[in-house]
């Protein structure tokens, strides 16, 4: 769960990355990402401990040995599971207001 909201929140990124014609947008942090696009969409600059706190689940919760010890299923509880959800749903509920925007 971790890792698929890692990349929700990138994906969300991407999209409001691409609402103004950007053309190749690479790369796998949302932190990253969310400051590229901030002076453009300042609301991803509320949404940088977020950014922060999902990009800290991209390596050892996709590598069964991402982690120095056990398997990644055992090392993190469903309250931070239930936290990297909701992270992920503010940039994808932030991607589908600009979205909207754009189109309407």
């Amino acid at each position: 769960m971790h890792f698929l909201s890692q990349q929700s929140a990138v994906k969300a990124v991407k999209a409001i990355g691409y609402l103004p014609g950007e053309r190749t947008i690479l790369g796998h942090s949302v932190a990253v990402l969310a400051d590229r696009f901030a002076k453009r969409v300042p609301d991803l600059a509320s949404l940088r401990d977020d950014a922060g706190i999902l990009d800290q689940y991209y390596v050892p919760t996709r590598y069964p040995n991402g982690l120095p010890g056990g398997f990644p299923f055992m090392a993190y509880s469903e309250e931070q599971a239930m936290n990297t959800v909701a992270a992920a749903a503010r940039f994808l509920r932030l991607a589908g207001e600009r979205i909207d925007a754009s189109s309407g």
